[in-house]
């Protein structure tokens, strides 16, 4: 048990709740409200800022030693099990298939497809990735020599045999974030995977990230039901859902504005 659930089970919810208030952090992941992501404030270029680009990229050079983790038991980490969606959906979908293709949209460091070799006997899979152009200029130089990964700095215009689109914490940094589902769309996957991605009640708003040292980004809170909706209108139906008990990432906006966790979403075409 927590030191924290401890004292509140032995104090009177009154007490504990107005010494809570009082002598909580100011230490907030999201802050503020707005109607779209260009009103909001960028510190120092934001994803854009090389240092952060670099710090991202460092895992890429070992992308090759990653391939031979299968025998490693994963580590446990509150929060990362949204890291084994896709691996499982993989090894399912593989009994029928013998190669996978996957197209993971905003999969900065191949976290994704590191996370297929580490979870999963999976070999066999055709793995695109798209990015920005300015991290792209580090990812390709650093991954050349691995044949099954493939760089955009756009959605490609064509795949053939889709079986994944891969929306792993990035769709909510475009600020066209319906066209962009739209585009995804269009390659017509058998399944679109939203991952760590925050979600909640009230209409999709805007608001600024602040939980890496140094940064800011501009970054959506999604409508539950507007994505769910919309996916099904153009013929995905949502087969699963989960959150990943990232509570302490706070937010610091009106309490109807407040989410509590990060949301994912497996749909499949019908």
């Amino acid at each position: 048990m927590r030191v924290r659930d401890l004292i509140k089970l032995i104090t009177p919810p009154f007490i504990f709740n107005l010494c809570t208030k009082f002598f909580r952090s100011e230490h907030y992941a999201f802050k503020g409200v707005y109607s779209n992501i260009s009103e909001v404030p960028i510190k120092n270029k934001g994803y854009k800022n090389n240092d952060y680009i670099n710090q991202r990229s460092l895992q890429l050079n070992n992308l090759k030693d990653n391939f031979l983790q299968w025998s490693e038991l994963p580590e446990a980490k509150s929060g990362s099990d949204h890291y084994q969606l896709l691996p499982f959906l993989v090894s399912v979908i593989k009994v029928k298939k013998k190669k996978i293709v996957i197209l993971d949209f905003g999969g900065g460091a191949a976290e994704a497809l590191i996370a297929c070799y580490k979870h999963s006997l999976i070999k066999d899979i055709d793995f695109h990735i798209v990015e920005t152009t300015e991290f792209i200029k580090i990812s390709k130089k650093l991954t050349n020599q691995i044949n099954q990964l493939n760089w955009y700095d756009s959605i490609p215009n064509s795949l053939d045999n889709l079986d994944i689109v891969n929306i792993g914490s990035s769709l909510q940094y475009v600020s066209d974030y319906k066209n962009t589902l739209l585009d995804l769309i269009e390659h017509r996957p058998s399944y679109i995977l939203f991952t760590d991605t925050f979600m909640g009640k009230k209409d999709a708003y805007a608001t600024q990230q602040m939980n890496i040292k140094g940064l800011s980004f501009p970054v959506w809170i999604f409508n539950l039901d507007e994505i769910i909706k919309l996916l099904f209108r153009y013929d995905y139906e949502l087969i699963f859902k989960s959150t990943n008990f990232q509570n302490e990432l706070t937010f610091d906006v009106p309490n109807d504005f407040q989410v509590k966790d990060s949301v994912n979403l497996l749909f499949k075409s019908f």
